[in-house]
């Protein structure tokens, strides 16, 4: 997709003009590629694609079901998730300036992460 699109852009293409439209599409084909970046087999990828886009087993995408089945959280992590989509600064908009707070907040977030290191994870590569 992004060989595509750097051909389409050279070749002075435009199919969806409208900035919104592209963000939620790339937002959706990363989204979908994960799935086959993550899936053992194309099977599994199938069926995690298969719940994602047919919820209640039909060919309807019904958001009210997830609504309606995670209700005390739904609606707040929706808002979160936009609020931090459209508003929040992307990672090279943060400046971040060196201070004594900055230096305590980012000494406790390593200590958190000292914390959790005990945790084996395996690296995603390595599975290839």
């Amino acid at each position: 997709f992004l060989a595509l699109e750097r051909v389409w852009k050279d070749l002075g293409w435009s199919f969806i003009p409208n900035k919104v439209v592209k963000g939620v599409l790339t937002f959706l084909l990363v989204n979908i590629g994960w799935v086959f970046f993550r899936s053992h087999d194309l099977s599994m990828a199938g069926l995690w694609l298969k719940k994602v886009f047919l919820l209640n087993s039909q060919w309807t995408w019904d958001l009210s079901l997830i609504a309606i089945r995670n209700k005390d959280r739904f609606f707040l992590a929706l808002a979160v998730a936009l609020g931090a989509a459209f508003f929040a600064k992307n990672t090279w908009e943060i400046r971040m300036k060196p201070s004594v707070k900055n230096t305590f907040v980012l000494a406790l977030l390593f200590l958190i992460c000292l914390m959790y290191m005990g945790e084996e994870s395996p690296f995603l590569y390595f599975q290839f």
